[in-house]
């Protein structure tokens, strides 16, 4: 009761934040096929955790 719905107006958020206790500051993670879709998701997700990222793509021309 009283959480915001993760989906409105049948939109999915673009992020949501992790737990407050969840940190990976410190941490170096290496994400292949991070250049779109579920990588480049979860490269979002780990920067917002506090981790250096790496990412690893063979269409390096679109990587963020």
């Amino acid at each position: 009761m009283g959480e915001e719905p993760l989906v409105k107006n049948g939109e999915l958020p673009l992020e949501k934040p992790t737990l407050s206790t969840f940190s990976l500051a410190g941490r170096v993670c290496v994400v292949t096929g991070g250049a779109q879709g579920l990588g480049h998701a979860m490269s979002r997700a780990l920067v917002m955790s506090g981790a250096s990222v790496a990412l690893i793509d063979l269409q390096s021309n679109i990587l963020i």
